[in-house]
């Protein structure tokens, strides 16, 4: 067993967090060229959306007065294609009430929850303000037991589009987002009678229960199932929400909806548009962020992902991203479908341009993160994957790290992990450099002994690091049953996690892995404190 791979400490107990996810990822593409589109289903990114600001709802359904601090906005291009396609959930150009001219957010949402969710009398709040007057934002509170609303929910974004049949500007539902379910991706498959629709994303309910819907424009329900998620923390799930008799119109409603046992309560819920069928099935991410950290996934570690000029790779390659890079920004501009991917525009401190979405995903965090922790995390990042590991860490010591660095091959920190400090990394790979314990073997419960160089040659192999699927900032995306001390060992510190999800189904709950970068706040910027691996222990 590699150092990099926690063992089970003898006070292991189970210790289940719940977590905060409100963000569309992208799946990583197993050996496929860096920008190439692929003939799998399009998994598209999508963008956190920060519910720190919510309302405590009153007794009656009200919008509250919005508060001034929040700079999202929302792209403005939210067009009709030739093929009647439009990349917003609801409502549908064509629907009657257009008549009558545009009805306002508050009417639009409380359409949506009428037939969507059978709930005629939804209790609304607004959320922090947008920099633009064509966005908005609302927390659909949900109800708990005898009908009461609670104060948690989910987030309505809106955005105003121009709509050629009516005079006004018609405001639109583009995204729905909670922080008990999440979905990631929806794919169809079949032939030209039936199509399969199955749906992947995180999620948590009453016994691990996500019911699965999807509907047509004119609310219909086209297909219906679920999946197991977490019981007590959101955990991913994949399930299949049946068959879709074709033809049917290429505007679907997907609709992933926490099961909850109280009588009359509204579940919190996730909802996407997807375009149904065939090659060009795509789940358009919206971007409602002005500028939306990105990190680097699914990109070998010999290869580069390409930045190009322009949508698809037939535009000019204009700059090159590490796989371990952090820290591009996706800008305001819309994603843009090509074939069966999808482009977003970023932009970096030295070049920006156009990549596949596939290959990068959000900083998922609960609110700002700033450049400073994103260059100390890339920096990080590359240099444990470094194949001189021990050499790119000294060279970082005096810039990135304090006093010491906890080093732990185990969630649990502990009085006995090593403490490193700079002198120590520029003694690593030298003669001084003697062999040190780094904690026990995973079940076998026999001591990790190494060398500094040794032991930090070993992170270049751990999936966490060369297969980083998703990245959070003071978030916990998974924990094992070891206990996680790091916020109680370093409080003021902010915990960055790389995590690897490893599979899907039952599996995924033992062979996913995790690295933790505890980063303390200095006058000279974020300072590393602490290396921590977890994973699913024996």
């Amino acid at each position: 067993m590699t150092s990099s791979t926690p063992p089970n400490r003898p006070l292991a107990v189970v210790l289940l967090v719940p977590i905060l996810i409100a963000v569309l990822v992208a799946a990583a593409c197993t050996n496929a060229p860096s920008d190439v589109a692929t003939e799998d289903p399009s998994e598209a990114v999508d963008t956190p959306i920060d519910e720190s600001s919510t309302t405590t709802p009153s007794p009656t359904t009200v919008a509250d007065s919005p508060d001034e601090t929040d700079t999202s906005v929302v792209p403005a291009a939210l067009e009709i294609d030739d093929d009647g396609w439009f990349p917003w959930i609801f409502p549908s150009p064509t629907l009657s009430w257009y008549e009558d001219g545009c009805p306002a957010p508050e009417d639009v949402a409380r359409n949506f929850m009428s037939n969507f969710f059978d709930e005629s009398d939804p209790v609304l709040s607004s959320l922090s303000a947008s920099s633009s007057p064509d966005h908005r934002r609302y927390l659909v509170h949900m109800r708990g037991e005898g009908g009461a609303p609670v104060e948690t929910g989910t987030v309505l974004e809106f955005a105003r589009v121009d709509l050629d049949i009516v005079d006004c500007d018609a405001w639109v539902i583009v995204s729905a987002s909670s922080d008990s379910v999440t979905i990631d991706s929806v794919e169809f498959s079949g032939g030209d009678d039936r199509t399969l629709v199955e749906i992947a994303g995180v999620g948590t309910g009453f016994e691990a229960l996500i019911d699965l819907r999807v509907h047509d424009e004119s609310f219909r329900v086209v297909a219906d199932g679920f999946a197991m998620g977490g019981a007590y923390e959101v955990q991913p799930f994949t399930g299949t929400a049946g068959f879709v008799d074709m033809p049917i119109d290429p505007n679907l409603i997907v609709i992933g909806s926490s099961s909850n046992p109280a009588d009359g309560a509204t579940p919190k819920f996730a909802a996407v548009k997807a375009r149904c069928c065939g090659a060009e099935t795509v789940v358009v991410p919206v971007s409602t962020a002005e500028s939306v950290a990105l990190a680097v996934v699914g990109v070998e570690a010999d290869d580069t992902l390409n930045v190009r000029s322009g949508p698809g790779v037939g535009n000019d390659v204009v700059g090159e991203l590490s796989p371990f890079f952090v820290g591009a920004r996706w800008l305001d501009d819309d994603p843009v479908p090509v074939g069966s991917d999808v482009w977003i525009p970023i932009a970096t401190d030295r070049f920006s341009g156009w990549v596949n979405a596939r290959f990068v995903t959000p900083v998922e965090a609960d609110g700002p993160v700033t450049d400073a922790l994103l260059n100390a995390v890339r920096e990080v990042r590359i240099a444990l994957s470094s194949n001189a590991a021990h050499q790119r860490m000294a060279d970082l010591s005096f810039d990135y790290f304090g006093d010491e660095v906890a080093v732990s091959t185990d969630a649990f920190v502990s009085p006995d992990d090593q403490r490193l400090t700079a002198d120590d990394f520029l003694g690593a790979g030298s003669d001084s450099d003697l062999d040190r314990q780094w904690g026990i073997t995973d079940g076998e419960g026999s001591p990790i002994v190494a060398t500094i160089a040794e032991h930090l040659a070993g992170y270049a192999s751990s999936p966490a690091l060369a297969s980083t699927d998703r990245i959070a900032v003071d978030q916990r995306l998974r924990s094992s049953n070891t206990i996680d001390n790091l916020a109680d060992v370093f409080p003021s510190a902010t915990v960055v996690e790389l995590h690897h999800e490893g599979g899907t189904g039952e599996s995924a709950d033992f062979q996913w892995g995790t690295i933790r970068l505890a980063f303390d706040p200095t006058d000279s910027g974020p300072r590393l404190v602490a290396i921590v691996a977890d994973n699913w222990t024996i």
